[in-house]
């Protein structure tokens, strides 16, 4: 509340002409590349609200010039010289001044500012490069537009070379460069610009080292060979030797002692990037030793080669351990070896292994020494422990396969499947019995007599005299469909007469009559017509009515 009463008490003091408005202070110009801002801050006391007023006086034309776009500033208070300012060596006084309403304060009016002298300039870009026998040196400005700007300059060459920082600087004019003909053979040279009477604000130094396109010494030779080598993949690997310039490129050939000759490595004739070479096809014999040669080439020059120490593969290569399986068989535990890959089985038989088995959770073990790829047999264990082997292979970098581990099996474990297997086998041998014997019905093929017999239904009579039932008999006819009722000793008489007949034919038969059809009779076919099944009753002995009622 007191802020707002004050304001409004300056307001009222302004407006009546009782007092000035402050005049704005600590004018200043940031101006990079002749882009130029002014800026200032308001006089001690100045109310919120207030708006400034920017303009220049020219020294070489004599008048006031307004600056587009700072007829009101109010916030931020800046103003954009550039285009206020077109004549780089002329002398600009700016002012500025504080309005509110129809008063205006004092102005303040900055010391002059020359553009091409209180500007600040980037140092312009170096190139180097040989032409001939002499170096050159050439300058760019930062952007285009500045190209008339910093063709009017001068400039200050530093040029350094060696490790030693021996350096001498070169005044040049203008953008045209410089050439530098006196120079060391053998000796890199680093080059530095600045502009003169500025800020020392020097370029990015640009290096060269000069005798490789002029032949004036010879290129540096690799150094740091070496090869690295897995399962017989071997790989060389290099690098450039010191002050070596970027654009070289390198040659491999690899002398064999046994054959005693250099050979070409095939895609090994211009490695440039990355410096690795793989020697796996140039390197056939395993027990050979090898010398890999790399020298460094630009255009017709060479440098000297650089020889490896003798490499032999079989000797030198890490080779994986095999892989282990292992096994219970009969009374022992089989161990068998396998190689990493099926291209390697013929190296790992020529092979000798350290086979570590290692048994129960107290840590014991002991080694067996094993030839090739044959494995090896383990006789004495103690049933029901936990054993586990792993292999090394001899005279290698103790590097152990994967463990493999197995329980071997209890006594009882072994009886008791022993048991089973026994029980097993003499289940399935009573079943088979019971088939062969009968007392298990399989479905059997009939003889083929049997199968053409239509089966019959059989009553069979009781043996004893029974009046009731010898006189109620009935047997249908299949085919004719008739049915025959006789009296009560005429079908006794009958089935007597027929059993006596049955009994006679013995079991030859197998329970079944072969006789001609009687008409209206009984008979195995019954006289009915082919493939219906006659029915008919007989008694196993029908008694003599007769003989029956006669008293003992």
């Amino acid at each position: 509340m007191s802020s707002v009463i004050w304001t409004l008490t300056l307001l009222t003091l302004a407006s009546s002409g009782l007092c000035e408005i402050p005049a704005p202070v600590n004018l200043s110009i940031s101006s990079h590349h002749f882009i130029h801002l002014l800026t200032w801050e308001p006089g001690p006391g100045s109310p919120v609200n207030l708006s400034y007023t920017v303009d220049v006086h020219s020294l070489r034309k004599a008048i006031w010039l307004n600056v587009s776009g700072c007829e009101e500033v109010v916030s931020p208070l800046v103003c954009n010289l550039t285009g206020a300012l077109p004549d780089l060596t002329d002398q600009y006084y700016p002012r500025v001044q504080a309005k509110l309403g129809n008063q205006s304060s004092a102005p303040t009016i900055r010391k002059a500012f020359v553009p091409m002298e209180h500007t600040d300039l980037d140092p312009p870009s170096v190139s180097i490069s040989v032409c001939r026998h002499s170096l050159c040196v050439g300058l760019s400005p930062p952007s285009s537009q500045l190209r008339q700007v910093y063709t009017s300059l001068s400039y200050y060459l530093t040029v350094s070379s060696g490790e030693d920082g021996a350096q001498y600087t070169l005044l040049t004019k203008g953008l045209v460069g410089e050439k530098i003909e006196y120079f060391e053979p053998c000796r890199k040279y680093c080059i530095t610009a600045k502009i003169v009477t500025r800020k020392p604000a020097s370029s990015q130094p640009q290096c060269i080292v000069v005798p490789y396109s002029t032949g004036l010494c010879e290129i540096p030779a690799p150094v740091n060979l070496s090869i690295s080598s897995h399962n017989f993949i071997h790989l060389l690997t290099w690098e450039p030797g010191p002050g070596s310039p970027v654009n070289l490129s390198y040659t491999v050939d690899v002398h064999s002692l046994r054959k005693a000759i250099w050979l070409n490595v095939s895609g090994c004739e211009a490695v440039v990037s990355p410096l690795v070479c793989n020697l796996t096809g140039a390197l056939p014999d395993l027990t050979d030793q090898y010398y890999p040669r790399v020298q460094a080439k630009l255009g017709n020059q060479s440098s000297a080669p650089t020889i490896r120490v003798a490499f032999i593969p079989m000797e030198h290569t890490d080779l994986d351990p095999p892989s282990v399986s292992i096994s219970v068989c009969r009374h022992s535990l089989c161990v068998g070896l396998s190689p990493p890959s099926s291209q390697l089985r013929q190296v790992y038989t020529s092979l000798s292994y350290n086979l570590t088995v290692s048994s129960g959770e107290d840590g014991a073990q002991y080694t067996l020494l094993t030839k090739g790829l044959v494995g090896e047999k383990i006789k004495y264990f103690e049933p029901g422990r936990k054993y586990c082997i792993t292999a090394t292979i001899v005279n290698r970098k103790p590097a152990s396969s994967q463990p493999q581990c197995i329980v071997v099996p209890s006594s009882t474990d072994r009886e008791i499947s022993i048991v089973l297997c026994m029980l097993v086998i003499v289940v399935l041998v009573v079943m088979l019995l019971l088939f062969r014997t009968g007392f298990v019905c399989l479905r059997a093929t009939l003889p083929e007599s049997l199968v053409l017999v239509q089966p019959q239904d059989v009553h069979l009579l009781p043996s004893a005299y029974d009046p009731i039932t010898c006189s109620l008999l009935l047997e249908e006819g299949a085919a004719g469909g008739q049915t025959r009722e006789g009296g009560r000793n005429s079908a006794c008489e009958e089935g007597e007469e027929e059993a006596e007949e049955v009994e006679s034919q013995g079991t030859g038969g197998a329970g079944y009559e072969r006789r001609p059809g009687r008409p209206n009779g009984i008979s195995s076919s019954g006289g009915s017509a082919p493939g219906a099944p006659p029915s008919r009753t007989v008694a196993s002995r029908c008694p003599n009515p007769r003989a029956a009622a006669t008293p003992l």
